[in-house]
Formats: structure tokens, sequence, C-alpha cells
């Protein structure tokens, strides 16, 4: 089936009554293409639609197809642009392509009771080109459904100046969702995939079940001549009153690269909603962002982070923040490993009158490393809830290299120092590397600082920052300083083992024994002398006793020589014999002798007797 150079199929309905379905069944394939280029051109289109002034609802668009081309701005769409409810476009396809400035549409331009699904069954679905995907309404209702092995929202059009996307969008509001489930999603190259509100309305929920999500790169150019960043929003505008959606994405593996942004924001006046991502490894590198963040009014969402492996490098940044006046939203982040690395930053921030929200980190391992940062900021002077606190539990290792810092640093008027809890079996940092633990403020009272850690090195408390890694809560003046409470074994780790000294005794002993002079003599090392096998056994009758002592020192405060003097001689020893009788001496006394004389086997038994 081919629908070009402005063709149309259509059903219409501008009466009291509800307009008919369309079904399409091509074996083969579905192409519409538009010639392209021209403003003026009506676009080659398939349409269900309903004008004014009808008040019946639009019918259904179902397709089914092996292969699929929509391009050139061509337009498939089922809309209703008077009172009623759009339907359902269903759309079952192999191959589906939406390219070059081509449009999908389901939903409404006027306020009426909603529109119905728009739902994607495909193999490979690709949006590209500037092409959009889009469920929208003036009113409420409707879902986006997308069913695919692999889906690929590529770059933009129009001169760089229309993103690819996949939208759900909502004017005064939308409870939808946009429910995207794939074994591999792409979005690049200034492409993304969003659900956001405007006007008084909610924003709808963004969910993705995939087994490897890609969010890469940055692509053509926005108003201010700036590229756009590839993305997954939950936004809500400036305009809007309600609440942004959720965005929720479950993934085996997911990147975000390259400038991407990864988003649950409220730029107006309502909440922002929730980001949760679950992912066995989650990668943000290279400038990108997963943050969850208020500018206006209305609270933050709480982002959430649960991954076997989490990796945050290259200028990357996890943060939930807020600019305006009220507060943002926790962050918590569930880890096996977290490495932080190369300037890449973990944060829960204030840069405006609300409060930063509190960090914490469940991990086994965490290592920052070359200028990395786990950062809890605030200008706030509240002083009657907690924000800006980082809490690090139940770690192994907390490890800190090459000016890496964990702080939760205050500025402004009033503004107290959050606190820092870290519970880890081990603290690490080199000391001239500058990596600090810091709760400070700039103006007021410093916070406070609390380890549990089985052994800290490396790093230590001061009372002010210095170029070593330090460990302080400094305020405004001294009186202000903040607390620092470090509880370890009772184990002092600056307690030096005394040298023992290198004394090559057994070496000596061996060369004397194995000499040519004592050819005949051996060497034995026979158990552990005085010390038993463990601290807790005894000893056993056969061991030697050896009482500890202290290496004697000559005046000039040098260990004796304690070299063995080795002498040879050309002298062989005596021959020792073995004893063949005995005789008694002229005192009576009994003498083994080897060759008794005169001793007969008969008079040496009578000497026996």
């Amino acid at each position: 089936m081919l629908v070009k150079d402005g063709a149309l199929i259509f059903t219409n309905t501008s009466s009291k009554g509800d307009g008919g379905d369309m079904t399409i069944n091509a074996t083969s394939k579905i192409e519409v293409i538009s010639k392209g280029g021209s403003e003026k051109q009506f676009p080659s289109s398939l349409l269900v639609v309903a004008e004014k002034p009808s008040t019946g609802d639009t019918g259904s668009l179902t397709i089914e197809t092996k292969r699929m081309v929509v391009q050139n701005g061509a337009f498939v769409s089922v809309s209703n642009n008077a009172s009623g409810s759009a339907g359902d476009l269903k759309i079952t396809s192999d191959d589906l392509l939406i390219q070059d400035n081509a449009r999908f549409f389901s939903g409404r331009v006027t306020q009426s009771e909603g529109i119905g699904d728009s739902s994607i069954k495909t193999s490979r679905l690709l949006v590209a080109g500037g092409s959009i995907v889009q469920a929208g309404t003036s009113g409420e209702g409707g879902n986006l459904n997308i069913d695919a092995q692999d889906v690929q929202v590529i770059g933009t059009g129009n001169n760089g100046n229309t993103p690819s996307s996949l939208i759900l969008s909502a004017s005064p509001g939308n409870k939808g969702s946009i429910n995207l489930n794939a074994k591999r999603l792409l979005i690049k190259d200034g492409a993304f995939v969003s659900a956001g509100a405007s006007n008084i309305g909610d924003g709808g929920n963004l969910i993705i079940n995939a087994e490897n999500v890609q969010v890469v790169g940055k692509g053509g150019n926005n108003s201010n001549n700036f590229p756009y960043p590839s993305g997954i929003f939950v936004p809500t505008e400036e305009s809007s009153r309600g609440d942004a959606g959720k965005l929720i994405i479950n993934a085996t593996e997911m990147l975000v690269q390259d400038g991407a942004i990864v988003s649950s924001a409220s730029n107006g006046k309502g909440n922002g909603g929730d980001l949760i991502i679950n992912a066995l490894r989650l990668q943000v590198q290279d400038g990108s962002s997963v943050i969850s963040e208020t500018s206006i009014a209305g609270t933050g969402g709480n982002l959430q982070i649960t991954a076997n492996n989490l990796l945050v490098e290259n200028r990357a940044k996890i943060s939930s923040g807020t600019s305006g006046v009220d507060n943002a939203g926790n962050l918590t982040i569930n880890s096996d490993t977290i490495q932080v690395r190369d300037r890449g930053q973990v944060s829960v921030e204030s840069i405006g009158m609300g409060n930063a929200g509190i960090l914490t980190l469940d991990a086994r391992s965490i290592s920052l490393d070359n200028e990395a940062s786990l950062n809890a900021s605030t200008q706030s002077a509240d002083s009657n809830n907690e924000q800006a606190t980082i809490n690090i539990n139940n770690a192994r290792d907390l490890i800190l290299r090459r000016g890496s810092n964990i702080f939760t640093n205050a500025k402004g008027e009033n503004v107290r120092g959050g606190n820092v809890n870290i519970d880890s079996d081990i603290i690490a940092a080199i000391p001239d590397e500058n990596s600090d633990i810091s709760a400070n403020s700039e103006n007021f009272r410093g916070g406070n600082i609390k380890i549990e850690a089985q052994g800290i090195f490396g790093t230590q408390f001061r009372e002010k920052p210095t170029s070593k890694s330090d460990i302080t809560a400094t305020g405004a003046s001294q009186d202000l300083r903040g607390t620092v409470e470090v509880n370890t074994p009772d184990i002092n780790p600056n307690n030096e083992l005394a040298e023992l000294p290198s004394i090559p005794i057994y070496s000596k002993l061996v060369q004397g024994c194995y000499s040519p002079g004592y050819a005949q003599n051996q060497f034995f090392i026979v158990g552990r002398g005085g010390l038993p096998p463990l601290p807790e056994d005894f000893l056993t009758p056969s061991a030697v006793r050896v009482d500890w002592v202290s290496p004697q020192k000559n005046q000039d405060n040098s260990l004796p020589n304690t070299d063995i003097e080795v002498k040879t001689t050309t002298e062989k020893p005596k021959r020792i014999l073995e004893a063949t009788g005995w005789i008694k001496n002229d005192k009576g006394e009994i003498i083994f002798t080897a060759d008794a004389p005169g001793a007969t086997a008969d008079n040496f038994m009578q000497q026996a007797q």
C-alpha cells in the first residue's frame, strides 16, 4: 500500500454522532510519503478525525503490516478537534520507520473528556530526522504503549530545530503514561522521550523496561543556539501549576553519556516527580546528568538509584536540587560498588531559599578519585529541619584519592553546615593528596561529623583545612566550629611497631655446620621452642622455654656484632668408639672399654656375675 504526494485516506465526522473506525491490513508493507520541502503542500496522511461542530467521538485507527514507512513530513493521526474524545491508534508491524519530519499523533486539540490509547507493537521502531510520535490532549486520559525488541529515537530535523521524540503531553492535564518495553532503547543526537504537563494539570508517568538503555550525546540547536541534549524527561513547564509525573527505569545495563540528561523536573509551581532507576550497571559519563530538581516553586521529587555497580565520571553528575523557594528532594543510592572519578559528583543542593535534601549512600565499596565529590550544599537558613546531610552506611571501604572530597558546606547568613555520618570498616586517603571530609559553614556554624570505623588511614581531624587530607567542621569563627566525633576500636594507629634487629644467625649456624671441618655435624630446627602453635595453646612437655630478651647495644648505640666466627682445621677429630666391654679398676669402679685387655667370653661372664 502506497500513500504519497499529498494523498489522503481518512474517516471524518462533523455531526453529533461518533466517527467510524479505520482498519488497514497489508501483507507486505505500507508507505506514507510526502514530497517534503513545501509548507503549503498538504502532507500525505492516514487520518481518523472529528471536526466542529461534531460532538461525538472519533473512531479508532488499526494498522497491521509487515513493514511500515512514514517519512518526509507524512502524517498518521487519530484526533478530535471538537468536543468529543479521540479513539485508539494501534500499529502492529515487524518494522516501523518514522523519519524525516513525519508525525504520529493521537489526541485532542481542544479540551474534552480525554483520548484513547496509542499502542505500537513491532520488532524495530525507528523515530529519526525530527519525527514525532505523540499522544496529547487538552483534557484527561491516554497512554502511549510501545512494545518492541529495538527502539531507536535519533537526531533532529527541520534544519536541526526539531528533535526526534516520543511525547506524552497534556494541557491542562493528563493522567496517562508512556509505557515502553524493549530489549534495547537508544536515544541519541538530541532526541528525547518525554511525559510532561503544562497549565493546571499533572504530568503523566514515564515507565521504561529494557535490558539495555543508552542515552547519548547532543544534536541540533534550540532557540538559544545551544544543542539539544539527548534525554529522558518528565517535566512541568513554567506555566504549569500541576505536579510532574514519575520517571521509572528498569534496566540491566544503562548508559548516560556525552552530555545527555535523564531528568524529573518541576519548572513551574507544582511539585517535581520521583525519579527511580533500577539497574545492574549504571554509567553516567562525560558531562551527563541524572537529576531531580525544582526551579520556581514546589517540592522536588526524590531521586532513588539501585544498582549493583554505579560509575559517575568525567564531570558527570547525579543530583537532587532546588533553585526555588521550596525544598529539594532526597537522593538515595543503594549499590554494591560506587565509583566517582575525574570531577564527577553525587550531590544534593540548594541554591535558592528551599532546603537541600539528604544524600544517603548504602554501598559495600565507595571510591572517589581525581577531584570527585559527594556533596550537600545549601544556602537555606532553615535550622528547624535537617538538610544538606550525607549518610554513608554499611560500607566495607571508603577510599578518597587525588583531591576528592566529601563535604556539606554552607554559605550565607545564619546558614549552618550540614552533617556527615559515616559507617565504614576502612576509611583511607593519601595524606599529601588533599582529599577532605568536611562540614564547614562559610558564614555561620559548622556542621557535625560522626565517623564509625575500624581503621582510618591517611587523614585526620584538623581545626582548619590545610593542603593535607583533613577532617574539618569549621565555622565563621572558633566559637562557631562544629563537632567531629571519630569512634574506632581501642587501637592507636599512630603507635609504631618496634623495629626488630636483623641478625643473620641462622645463616651463620648453617654455614658452621656444613663447613668442611664440621662435616659430621648436623643442624636441626625442631618445633617452635617456647612459642605454642597458637596464642591460646599450652606449651608441650618437650618444648624449650625461651624468655623474651632485649637486644643489648654498645656505647655508640649500635647493636653488637653477632657474627659467628667459624674456624677451619685440617686435623681430624678423634674417633669415638662404641663400648664392647667393661673392667673394674683398683678402686672398684666399673669402666666401659672398647677393647677390654685379656677379656674373654668366660671371664667376661664371670666379671658380670
